[in-house]
């Protein structure tokens, strides 16, 4: 879908559809991307995220939780990349999900949309939280939209999806929790008048709100994921 559709189309969205397992990508650590193919054609909105639910053994284990998706709407696969560390039981079952094995969506929402016009918009990413990113990135050359695109990316080890990101973007920079602060600093300097979009754990949205907002950001400028459950890599 383009960036252009994505400003009427009805947020909505997804009722139930069945997925069913095509790969597994690993990235690094247990950091995994999941690739499905879908029943139905399934309309989405680069940016988007949808409840995934899944059949587990134990019944008051949480079996339902939002996702993001990390591909684009014009892609062969709807995609999912989740960070497996925590071993819940959630996501144990997704580690042990095998090619043709499936699961439901259900229930899609909008975090961040793109903006009608704008001249430049900034990505702030926390480790994993940079998974919408690349679904909104690719959508926008896929829509050949002229709109600067700008990416900061914080990771603690690995910069995931970077070989996709970095040809993409106008400026990427990939650092750590040290140079966060700085580069962000420098970004606010050169991009006054961008509007800004932040994705990672709840902690990491929040301290990456309030040094925008001290820097003269407008709120109204800023939209959010917060990736509830997720830890960043260098809090461990």
């Amino acid at each position: 879908m383009s960036t252009q559709e994505t400003q009427t189309r009805s947020t909505g969205g997804v009722k139930r559809v069945r997925l069913v397992l095509a790969a597994r990508e690993h990235h690094y650590a247990d950091v995994h991307t999941y690739h499905f193919s879908a029943d139905e054609p399934l309309p989405y909105n680069a940016g988007q995220y949808v409840h995934v639910a899944l059949e587990l053994a134990d019944p008051d284990a949480k079996r339902v939780r939002e996702l993001s998706f990390s591909s684009a709407p014009h892609e062969e696969h709807v995609s999912f990349t989740i960070d497996g560390r925590s071993r819940s039981p959630f996501q144990l079952h997704m580690l042990a999900m095998q090619p043709g094995d499936s699961l439901q969506l259900f229930k899609s929402k909008m975090h961040m949309l793109w903006p009608v016009i704008e001249e430049c918009v900034v990505f702030i990413a926390g480790g994993v939280g940079v998974t919408p990113f690349r679904s909104m990135a690719l959508d926008k050359e896929h829509s050949r939209v002229r709109m600067r695109m700008e990416l900061i990316h914080a990771a603690g080890s690995e910069h995931l999806f970077a070989d996709v990101l970095q040809p993409l973007m106008d400026e990427y920079i990939a650092t750590d929790r040290a140079g966060l602060a700085g580069e962000v600093t420098a970004c606010i300097e050169r991009n006054p008048d961008a509007r800004y979009y932040i994705a990672g754990s709840p902690g990491f949205v929040e301290g990456m709100m309030q040094q925008l907002e001290a820097g003269g950001i407008s709120p109204k400028k800023i939209e959010t994921d917060e990736f509830k459950g997720y830890v960043e890599e260098w809090q461990e």
